[in-house]
């Protein structure tokens, strides 16, 4: 992933999703598994 550090809001949102991604990246297991509930869940019923 490039970084581009040429417009002051691009860098603002580009660290935004880069602690987002790394909020993700932390709690991946989590996340996976919420999936996983959520996508079992709506299959059952559906």
């Amino acid at each position: 992933m490039k970084k581009m550090m040429n417009d002051n809001n691009v860098t603002k949102k580009l660290s935004f999703v880069e602690r987002l991604a790394k909020y993700v990246e932390n709690n991946a297991e989590y996340f996976a598994n919420l999936h996983c509930l959520c996508s079992g869940d709506f299959h059952a019923r559906f």
